[in-house]
């Protein structure tokens, strides 16, 4: 450092502006406190802007005795505990009763990994209450001691022998490892009937550079030139405006005349302009790291020093109305209006900050399961509960997470497979070849649509046989004479034997791309439901376990549907059923389509009944007690006016009519099929397998359900993060909507 300039010392604030009248004192002091009470919650690690005022410089600046003389105490200056870390004074004026400080400590940081700390307890008290000022000094290079040696506890540090010199690096009551700085905080809480509101941070010096082979964090004198020191440009880097601060001289009594001139400009708030401008403090006469004289004594020697300005030539040419900008009494009441008006302006923005921050954090927590407590057993018996109760409600349709439910996938793909199955069936006309001109269009049964089986009632494929009456009855007079198994009612059966197996060589192929597209929709899902219960679980290898049981019963119960399905779809033998019923009654509603088709080629109606004989039916099939449904009368009807004049292809059509059912019947039954054998029985057989695999209970249960609980670490930090943050946040919201 140059003799005959001075260093700058860059005093921060967090806004512009000037204090309001004295009636606000007494809520300015309470504001004061509101406001160092969320700093002791750790508002620093919640991005909360609670305003205080941030004391930077050069090392070796003249930074401590500002602060002592602002404080009223002696801040350490002895080799090895200058500033190293922040230290945090608050100040709060107490209308009686005695002058005290408390000294705090909070940790914030890691310093070995740089990572936050997640505490409920944000600061703990750091030996005795005080209420000497001569006595602070001792107990801070204590605290800056603990905080530099967090391998040791705090508690230690508290009565440390400090009568010998401590070597810088020393490592001290068996500590690891000593750190030149750090981010933690010693906290002074100081409160007395002459102390202002104010809270301040003295932040360690800033280093300008390092000579080969030293240390490049131990301090190093600093270049004196104003353009070459790193605190103003920390500050225009912050605030480029120079809205929020405050220029502080601290050495005007090394100023030669000669170089007068050139700091003028800087005092008058003229060059390097600020809105708060520059203000002049004179520092003690102490610059060799011996003791620093008391805060009251070195105020004494500054007011003399400004009194005796006028004997100084060149200080006559500051001019009148700058006195109100030297020493350190008016820099003190300065920062404390700034800082209270700041307060005033901050709180409903911090007020909503915090209510933003805390509806955030709850919806990210949401995404946490919480963290387990409870006998480990009871824990996996329940997740494995709740894993079937969600697979048995996904398979049953209900959609979830943004997407269609099982059900709905299911459905296109045994739409697709109904389609191809209907479009192979063959196509009868109800008409003789010579007819086929002039015949309508060919329609579906108007019950399939009914039923949903058929989105449409159009039937044209160019791959299906197209066949006329005469067509079959060709089929039926060349095959009539084989005798072979035949279905209930099957006279002859060869003719529908041939008909029901012409495309019976694209079922097999066609229901096992159904059931492995169904197998592949449910693996996909239950993939999902996997993760979302046992995601968490993959260090105790819990998740890879029930993976493991889950999808090896997946497939077991995709290769016994295999088997079920060449039973159902006649895959391994001639046509057959055991399901006579069905089939006579997809039997009737085909015939009765057909046979309608029919009259409407011939003109005949013959259901055209008056509303009186309808009804006189009707009557007599109740004393009877007949149950015939509404939608089945009209067929009975026809099917009985035919007795008395029947048509000469009603064979053909009865043939017809049972080819028609049989593919429908395969349309049906291979879909139930994989419903049945697959995903009903998967949901219903899970819970078994998993509790035979997985043993939560019997010898060695608990150990072993506890290793199967254990998350991964990353999901336990963030969780553990979340929640700290969360109870910051309360702790914080209770502290200002009661305020």
């Amino acid at each position: 450092m140059t003799a005959d300039k001075p260093l700058a010392t860059t005093t921060t604030a967090s806004t512009d502006g000037a204090v309001e009248s004295s009636q606000f004192a007494v809520d300015d002091k309470k504001l004061t406190q509101l406001m160092n009470e969320l700093r002791s919650i750790g508002v620093d690690s919640l991005n909360l802007p609670v305003p205080v005022v941030a004391i930077s410089g050069s090392q070796s600046a003249g930074k401590s005795s500002v602060i002592n003389s602002i404080a009223g105490v002696t801040f350490p200056r002895a080799s090895g505990t200058c500033t190293r870390c922040p230290m945090e004074c608050r100040m709060i004026t107490t209308l009686d009763g005695e002058w005290n400080c408390q000294i705090k400590i909070r940790r914030e940081v890691d310093d070995e990994t740089g990572q936050a700390i997640h505490s409920d307890q944000a600061e703990v008290p750091f030996g005795p209450l005080i209420s000497d000022p001569k006595a602070v000094e001792e107990m801070l290079r204590r605290a800056q001691l603990a905080v530099l040696n967090p391998s040791v506890s705090s508690e230690k540090f508290v009565s440390l022998d400090l009568s010998n010199p401590i070597v810088p690096g020393t490592l001290l009551l068996g500590s690891k490892k000593q750190y030149s700085f750090t981010q933690n905080l010693v906290i002074l809480e100081i409160s007395g009937p002459s102390v202002l509101n104010l809270t301040f941070i003295d932040l360690p010096g800033i280093i300008q550079s390092a000579r080969e082979g030293e240390d490049k964090n131990s301090p190093q004198i600093i270049k004196a030139e104003f353009e070459n020191q790193e605190a103003p440009k920390f500050a225009k880097e912050y605030d480029p405006e120079g809205k929020r601060t405050i220029g502080l001289l601290t050495k005007p009594d090394v100023v030669r005349p000669t170089t007068f001139r050139q700091w003028l400009p800087i005092i008058r708030n003229e060059r390097e302009t600020l809105t708060h401008s520059w203000h002049v403090v004179k520092n003690p006469d102490v610059d060799d790291g011996s003791s620093a004289p008391t805060p009251e004594a070195t105020r004494l020697q500054e007011r003399k020093f400004f009194e005796d300005l006028p004997q100084h030539p060149q200080w006559k040419e500051l001019g009148p109305g700058h006195s109100d900008r030297l020493g350190i009494p008016s820099l003190t009441s300065k920062l404390s209006q700034v800082l209270c008006l700041r307060n005033r302006e901050s709180l409903p923005v911090i007020r909503q900050i915090i209510l933003d921050g805390l509806a955030e954090t709850e919806a990210k927590l949401s995404h946490f399961r919480p963290a387990l407590e409870g006998d480990p057993t009871l824990l996996v018996l329940q997740a494995i509960t709740n894993f079937v109760a969600e697979c048995r409600t996904s398979l049953g349709g209900v959609p979830s997470a943004g997407r269609d439910g099982f059900a709905q996938g299911r459905n296109r793909i045994w739409k697709a497979y109904r389609g191809k199955i209907r479009s192979a069936a063959p196509i009868f006309r109800t008409v003789v070849k010579k007819d086929i001109k002039t015949a309508p269009p060919i329609e579906e049964p108007s019950f399939l649509l009914d039923a949903g089986l058929v989105e449409d009632k159009s039937k044209a494929s160019s791959n299906a046989l197209d066949m006329d009456l005469d067509d079959v009855r060709a089929f039926e007079q060349g095959e009539s004479n084989g005798i072979t198994n035949e279905l209930a009612g099957n006279v002859p059966f060869a003719v529908k034997e041939t008909l029901m197996l012409l495309s019976k060589g694209s079922w097999k192929n066609l229901a096992e791309v159904c059931l492995d597209d169904t197998y592949q929709l449910l693996k996909n899902f239950i993939e999902v439901i996997v993760e979302n219960h046992f995601g968490y679980f993959r260090i105790g290898l819990f998740n890879d376990s029930v993976r493991s049981v889950v999808f090896k019963h997946l497939e077991a119960l995709q290769r016994q549907t295999k088997e079920t399905l060449s039973y159902f779809s006649g895959l391994e033998g001639a046509v057959f059923t055991q399901n006579e019923h069905y089939l006579a009654s997809y039997k009737e509603k085909f015939l009765a389509e057909f046979t309608r088709q029919r009259d409407r080629v011939k003109g005949r109606n013959p259901t055209s009944l008056g509303a009186s004989e309808m009804n006189t039916l009707r009557s007599a099939f109740a004393i009877m007690k007949i149950s015939v449904k509404d939608s089945d009368f009209e067929g009975m009807i026809s099917r009985m006016s035919h007795v008395a004049d029947p048509d000469e292809f009603q064979s053909i059509l009865e043939i017809m009519a049972e080819v028609r059912a049989y593919y429908q019947r395969v349309i049906d039954n291979i879909p139930r099929a994989i419903q049945t054998s697959l995903v009903d029985a998967f949901a219903d057989k899970i819970q078994d397998a998993l509790l035979v695999e997985i043993q939560p209970s019997g010898e060695g249960s608990k150990e072993r359900c506890a290793r199967f609980l254990q998350e991964a670490p990353d999901v336990v930090h963030k969780r553990d993060e979340l929640l700290a943050r969360k109870a910051k946040l309360q702790a914080a919201a209770l502290k200002v909507l009661t305020f």
